[in-house]
């Protein structure tokens, strides 16, 4: 019996957009599950699979190791779980196909022989069509997103309340120089942020955002509802006694995101050094 899932998909993507989404912690978790993958050989990292009460289910962590990234061609973990799913092997292969790209994916290395092996082999199969069904989605938004990352010396307790608290937010947000004027600050789900943040220049620029959602300590959404249009996502995952900080802002095309990149990525940056000043104890 063939022990090997297969799949092959077209994405009308590029293939180095199409690699931002498998090859990135917080593209994967957009299709996939929360994780703590780095593109780097040797990385071992974790996909942590949620609870699901209504099928009994109870969760459960897939501890994985890269074995090959080769960008932005190839990609290959190692995936267990326990049981007849121990070493297996899950692969990535993207080729160019005229404007777009070419998926081969396997997951390979199933024991049939252990019980329960064709379950899990079965069980897989519906698991993997689920979420590379999710993929495209996925690959479409990448090019449409800037993204950054920072290991921070703070728990994510601490992290996260500098942007739950409005005192500490304000003195942070935005690149050097700018202050912040709070007008409506309502920190919930579909809570408003209306204010104004003011250059050094002496210009206002007015801003309005909705919180799209929000996780304790974990995970944060932000839409900027006024122009430019876009959607940050913050995440934050321990890391030792540190936590990493994840950031994509995603605008409304990849023409968009080019066109702005020039100054919102060192805006970010800037953004993040006066985020870990406050840390700190600094001055921002």
């Amino acid at each position: 019996m063939n022990t090997t899932i297969q799949r092959e998909l077209f994405l009308p993507q590029p293939r180095e957009q199409v690699w931002q989404a498998i090859a990135n912690r917080e593209a994967l978790a957009d299709w996939m599950y929360p994780n703590d993958f780095e593109p780097r050989v040797g990385h071992a990292f974790t996909f942590r699979v949620p609870p699901n009460p209504k099928v009994n289910f109870d969760g459960l962590t897939v501890r994985c190791e890269v074995l090959a990234c080769e960008a932005p061609v190839l990609l290959v973990f190692s995936w267990s779980v326990g049981g007849p799913v121990v070493n297996t092997q899950v692969s990535f292969r993207l080729e160019p196909e005229g404007n777009g790209t070419r998926l081969f994916f396997e997951h390979s290395g199933f024991d049939l022989s252990q019980p329960g092996g064709e379950q899990a082999f079965h069980g897989a199969g519906y698991g993997w069509a689920r979420m590379l069904g999710k993929l495209s989605d996925v690959a479409a938004r990448a090019g449409s997103a800037l993204s950054t990352a920072r290991i921070l010396p703070a728990s994510p307790q601490k992290i996260f309340a500098a942007f739950e608290q409005p005192d500490q937010l304000a003195r942070w947000w935005g690149p050097n120089g700018f202050t912040n004027t709070f007008e409506i600050f309502e920190f919930k789900p579909d809570g408003r942020w209306v204010f104004v943040m003011h250059g050094a220049n002496g210009a206002d620029y007015p801003n309005e955002s909705i919180f799209r959602e929000i996780q304790p300590d974990a995970k944060i959404v932000i839409e900027h509802v006024v122009k430019p249009w876009f959607r940050l996502t913050v995440t934050l995952t321990p890391h030792g006694d540190q936590t990493r900080l994840g950031w994509v802002q995603e605008f409304e095309s990849p023409e968009t995101a080019a066109a702005l990149r020039p100054i919102c990525e060192p805006s970010n940056e800037q953004n993040l050094d006066r985020l870990q000043a406050l840390l700190a104890g600094r001055s921002p």
